[in-house]
């Protein structure tokens, strides 16, 4: 069978001489892995199609046992992407996200959306933290795990600034969690109201701690570290610390 589908490349394994094997997030058909033989050879008609991070018009066959990529015809590659460490980074951490969560042969459109929009926002040149905690929270909001921030999570009283984030909201002055700036709950309210595809025009300002916030949020909820996280990690330190005099 022979399926055809616009998709994005979220994970890219070198296989044997030549081969590839791709994980593609597809618009129709969900995730789907399948081989790419001889991708890697010099003049390959499919070596930008099984790059990383690629939006490509993939033709796919498949069996019972087994699915291949026989053409593709490239969107977008993205390139941009690839000379910005900061936005190389997240585009990891954001891909390795939709890998974990999208889910083999279930289409979830949204979330196709959110990811091409990203990587779209990310290779024209924005703000790589602003794009990535605009990523975690629509994400979240897609998965069925959007944070609760009308009331108390906990026992329903009206919330101040402050969340729990292993219940999954903000809380009230007696219940337990961390305070936090009102603007960045007004952010992250206005990212659930922001289609995804005008991501680039509504990213919100970000600090250290509405990063730190926003990873440490989509974390406990999928209950993996993304790859990259601790590059990111290393990059932030040390954007914090390189003008400091010794």
């Amino acid at each position: 069978m022979f399926q055809s589908s616009l998709g994005i490349v979220v994970r890219s394994t070198d296989y044997k001489d030549y081969d590839r094997i791709l994980t593609i997030f597809t618009k129709e058909f969900g995730k789907i892995t399948a081989g790419v033989r001889g991708a890697r050879k010099q003049g390959s008609p499919l070596l930008a199609a099984s790059e990383m991070f690629c939006c490509s018009n993939y033709a796919i066959y498949r069996s019972k046992t087994r699915s291949s990529v026989n053409q593709a015809e490239v969107v977008n590659s993205f390139f941009n992407i690839r000379n910005d460490v900061k936005a190389l980074t997240v585009a990891s951490i954001i891909s390795d996200i939709c890998d974990k969560t999208a889910m083999e042969d279930e289409p979830n459109p949204r979330l196709f959306a959110l990811l091409a929009s990203t990587l779209y926002t990310l290779d024209n040149g924005y703000d790589p933290y602003g794009t990535l905690v605009f990523f975690v929270f629509k994400a979240l909001d897609i998965l069925g795990l959007k944070p609760h921030l009308d009331s108390c999570v906990c026992c329903g009283k009206p919330s101040v600034n402050k969340v729990n984030i292993s219940l999954g909201g903000t809380v009230c002055e007696d219940c337990p969690g961390e305070k936090i700036s009102q603007t960045h709950l007004e952010a992250i309210s206005r990212i659930f109201t922001v289609p995804s595809k005008n991501m680039a025009d509504n990213l919100p300002a970000v600090n250290g701690d509405f990063l730190s916030l926003a990873e440490r949020w989509i974390t406990h909820s999928l209950e993996f570290q993304p790859r990259g996280l601790k590059i990111l990690h290393t990059l932030t330190a040390y954007e914090t610390y390189k003008d400091k005099p010794l």
